[in-house]
């Protein structure tokens, strides 16, 4: 087991009660989707379904995701050791 450190914004940080940094345990290897199911059970309202799309199963096309700085990443992707996560939603404002 190892920890992951998942930085969730604005919305998403909201629904897991104001957690800046969670940490998240978890298998080593386990894939992002996995993760995103993962951090869904351990907060609920939700959360997973507001990043990943119910019927699909993928990303939703506003959230960004970032595994240590890269952008783009399909959710079969590995998680490393000591790897961080970032996870923004929609961005508006005028």
């Amino acid at each position: 087991m190892t920890n992951v450190k998942v930085n969730l914004w604005g919305v998403f940080r909201e629904k897991a009660g104001g957690i800046k940094t969670p940490e998240i345990e978890c298998v080593e290897g386990m894939t992002l989707r996995a993760l995103i199911h993962e951090i869904g059970k351990k907060y609920g309202g939700g959360l997973e379904w507001m990043i990943v799309d119910k019927k699909n199963g993928t990303l939703k096309p506003y959230v960004i995701l970032l595994v240590d700085g890269r952008a783009g990443l399909p959710l079969s992707t590995k998680i490393g050791k000591d790897d961080v996560i970032q996870i923004f939603p929609p961005v508006s404002g005028g």
